[in-house]
């Protein structure tokens, strides 16, 4: 039967690559250099015709070999790899997670570069904050190996990157003598960026730790991903202040960095913090704050600094148009702008300062002419000690102030995680709760998606908990951790932990508990769904030709894995669709049949064998964006079409999907 038939479409089950995402784009800005090609598998498909690309940007394409970038062995694979599509997908396991009905936080084990190519259509663009602490690349901590150079197999026997039976080699070790020691390091972490950048939102930003031994690489190979001019900050996290002296030469190391990019740094905003937290946590670097706190009819509000710009860069020549009077009404408290001199029965004239550099009259004001005739709520004239008057700024979000570029007094996590287990030690390293809080709440907003692609011993998903609970926030997170088994003889296998993901989702449910005991008021959401990475729902069912006899002839053979359950398949279809995993989701029994709805029904399933038409009727009845049923569901050409046109009748704007 052609597909065309029944007015279906079949959903694929398969993470797309970059590539075709790159392609609409090169499509949108120049329709001219995409043509149409016919693939290997003999499809049509949108191609990019470089030569007439470069016509297009000549003379601003790169030619030769003088010109400046950033490489290392295998960085094209790495490139490659990230738009690498992958068949995998995320299977759900509801019996590892906490409040499954109602939690919006994830918690998903696997390889974080399939799990960003799994995630590319539902979190397009859907993530404010992302987090990493990758490996240091110290010599001796577990890297992720990909497939960089040599083809995915050979690669992973030669470099111990898997065992003989092809599982993932957790022991080995990037170690100085390894020929590709920085190579491996580079292109691990620049093919995740790649991937990783698609998943922030606009007004988004990505945190990332690091210490001495890559940062200068990792600098590079962020600007190149996220752009130069996207540099927020390097952050001074001081975690401990004794110092550490392991190499024996040197100064004791006491601080890391933490490397800060937004996605557009015009869309991102400032970053800053709440003061009682930063003098209760950082009481060296974060001092006084004594305001002035006043109440206007806009509420309180605390008195800012002179409007003029202390810069004396900023005057007349630099920016004629930021220099002007600003005359103000004492009775009525009217503010407005004129000419410098101008005469104003009843007004008093502020003029701009005077400039000290001994060539310029005046300094620039901060706000310019349209800004003050707009905002003179936010403006107050105050009388000064010589009988004058000085303009200043209002400001009304008085409990934040800017966060520094060096967070000192906050020790790393150790302490705090002891104390979640009993004193046991089950982590090495592990990153400050408070170091989270500061950052991720420094970013402007309370409900967004935080994403963290290393999660450890899942101090991030700890951090935003406490947020939530402290200022009411509705921030959600995604771990993501490679399923790395504990050392034999490490305290943590002592406990019974098996891997990492172990204690990450054991900390979470602690954290969570402690957070209710302490805070029994408050209602953040402490749950998380947990899903693993796995091949995907479709196998290939491929009979050679002296197999196939004429009984099979006719028969509808499923395409689904044998061990998927109704669930599996649900959010494979959500991942397909690019919906997010995080949507409520309920079910009922309709007709012997089990129905499956997502959202509040954006998305209705029914995965059952067989699906008689009541069942078809119902679904179709409550009107869903989208439906989907299994393939093989339909005994005959003839009742896939019946479906086509119960939903044609019924539902006409659905979106009818098979499996």
């Amino acid at each position: 039967m052609k597909r065309e038939e029944a007015d279906m479409d079949y959903l694929d089950l398969e993470a797309p690559g970059l590539t075709a995402g790159n392609v609409e784009k090169i499509a949108a800005l120049f329709p001219a250099a995409v043509t149409e090609t016919r693939g290997a598998d003999g499809k049509v498909k949108k191609a990019v015709n470089f030569e007439v690309l470069k016509q297009l940007l000549a003379p601003d394409v790169a030619e030769g070999e003088d010109r400046y970038e950033f490489t290392w062995v295998g960085k094209r694979a790495a490139m490659a790899e990230a738009a690498r599509p992958t068949s995998r997908t995320l299977r759900p396991v509801k019996a590892d997670s906490r409040d499954w009905d109602t939690t919006r936080n994830l918690y998903i084990e696997g390889d974080n570069l399939e799990v960003l190519k799994i995630l590319q259509e539902s979190y397009l663009g859907a993530v404010k904050v992302i987090y990493l602490d990758p490996p240091y690349n110290t010599g001796s901590d577990f890297i992720y190996p990909d497939s960089f150079v040599m083809d995915r197999g050979a690669y992973h026997g030669a470099s111990g990157y898997r065992d003989a039976e092809g599982k993932i080699n957790f022991q080995r070790k990037n170690t100085f003598s390894d020929g590709r020691y920085h190579s491996d390091w580079c292109s691990m972490l620049f093919s995740r960026l790649l991937l990783a950048r698609s998943l922030l939102s606009p007004d988004g930003v990505i945190l990332i730790s690091i210490d001495d031994h890559e940062s200068a690489n990792l600098k590079k190979i962020c600007d190149e991903v996220f752009g130069e001019s996207n540099y927020l900050n390097q952050f001074a996290w001081v975690s401990n202040i004794t110092g550490r002296q392991i190499s024996g030469r040197g100064a004791a190391k006491t601080w890391e960095s933490v490397l800060a990019y937004a996605r557009d740094i015009d869309a991102c905003g400032s970053l800053s913090i709440d003061i009682r937290f930063a003098r209760e946590k950082m009481p060296d670097a974060y001092k006084g704050f004594r305001r002035d706190v006043r109440t206007d009819r806009l509420g309180p509000f605390a008195v800012g600094d002179p409007l003029y710009n202390h810069n004396r860069k900023f005057n007349e020549e630099t920016r004629p148009n930021l220099v002007f009077s600003i005359f103000y009404q004492p009775q009525t408290q009217e503010i407005s702008t004129g000419a410098i001199g101008e005469r104003r029965p009843g007004w008093v004239e502020l003029p701009p300062h005077a400039n000290g550099d001994g060539v310029h009259k005046y300094h620039a004001w901060r706000w310019s002419r349209q800004k003050i005739a707009d905002e003179p709520y936010n403006l107050i004239v105050l009388p000064t000690a010589s009988g004058r008057y000085e303009i200043h700024t209002k400001i009304r979000d008085f409990g934040r102030t800017l966060l520094k570029d060096v967070i000192p007094d906050i020790p790393n996590g150790d302490a705090e995680l002891r104390k979640l287990f009993g004193g046991r030690k089950l982590f090495d390293y592990p990153k400050s709760v408070d170091l989270l809080r500061t950052l991720i709440g420094s970013v402007p907003g309370k409900d967004f998606v935080c994403l963290d692609l290393f999660s450890g011993s899942a101090t991030t998903a700890h951090a935003v908990m406490r947020l939530n609970t402290e200022d009411g926030g509705h921030r959600s997170f995604i771990m993501v951790q490679l399923p790395e088994p504990c050392g034999e003889k490490s305290e943590a296998a002592q406990a019974g932990f098996q891997t990492i993901c172990e204690i990450g989702k054991a900390r979470i449910r602690r954290a969570g508990d402690q957070i209710r005991t302490e805070f029994p008021g408050a209602c953040p959401d402490i749950g998380f769904r947990v899903f693993r990475v796995d091949e995907g729902c479709r196998k290939e069912v491929l009979y050679p030709p002296e197999e196939i006899s004429q009984p099979l002839i006719g028969q509808t053979v499923s395409n689904i894995r044998e061990d998927r359950t109704d669930l599996d398949l649900l959010y494979a279809c959500l991942l397909d669709l690019g919906l997010g995993i995080h949507l409520p989701h309920t079910s009922r029994v309709v007709g012997g049949c089990t129905v499956h709805r997502v959202d509040g029904g954006v998305l209705a399933a029914c995965f059952d064998a067989g699906v008689p038409d009541t069942v078809i009727r119902d679904i179709a009845a409550s009107r869903p964006q989208w439906a989907v049923f299994r393939d093989s569901a339909f005994a005959s050409d003839a009742a896939k079409i019946n479906v086509t046109e119960i939903f044609k009748s019924l539902s006409p704007g659905t979106r009818v999907q098979v499996l």
